[in-house]
């Protein structure tokens, strides 16, 4: 059975498809030393570059030296950590709201939030080049109607929306 994986992983890497993995040498940061070249971080998910911001890294310690290294679990087994309680009121206060919700990624926003808000009684139209976080949450909520539509066309877009017979009408792009 193994000599099938690593006659497919061969082939693979005879094809130049084998996506090594490469460490990266020092902070997070606007570029990145990989085999000791230096290149722009266009990749990275540090957008406002504040993983490696002495202010973070000092609030990280204490909350660290306050709260400890893990949850246990989810909040619905071991209950609501107070560090994302008191997380959440900062910034429900900050942006003027009565609450908000933090999840600890984008992704697990989308498989939370979709399936909330979407239903049997839902119609979604989502574009083909959609990130998999957004499929996936679709996937999760089964809507009454799914529309995949060609990648940035309005009209295929705007046709599908005409000839939709549910009132509820998601479009994600």
């Amino acid at each position: 059975m193994m000599n099938v994986y690593a006659s497919r992983l061969q082939d693979w890497q005879h094809q130049g498809l084998e996506r090594p993995h490469h460490p990266v040498q020092g902070p997070q940061g606007p570029t990145l030393s990989v085999d000791n070249r230096t290149f722009l971080a266009f990749c990275s998910n540090d957008y406002l570059g504040l993983a490696n911001d002495p202010r973070v890294c000092a609030a990280a310690q204490r909350g660290l030296e306050q709260y400890g290294v893990g949850a246990g679990a989810s909040a619905l087994v071991c209950g609501y950590s107070a560090a994302q309680a008191e997380l959440e009121a900062w910034i429900a206060h900050w942006l003027g709201l009565e609450r908000v919700l933090v999840f600890s990624s984008g992704y697990l926003t989308h498989l939370g939030v979709i399936p909330v808000l979407v239903d049997g009684a839902t119609a979604v139209f989502s574009d083909a080049l959609n990130h998999a976080s957004l499929i996936d949450g679709v996937r999760l909520a089964r809507p009454a109607q799914l529309t995949i539509y060609p990648h940035g066309d309005w009209e295929f877009l705007e046709r599908s929306l005409r000839t939709c017979a549910f009132g509820q009408r998601w479009i994600l792009t």
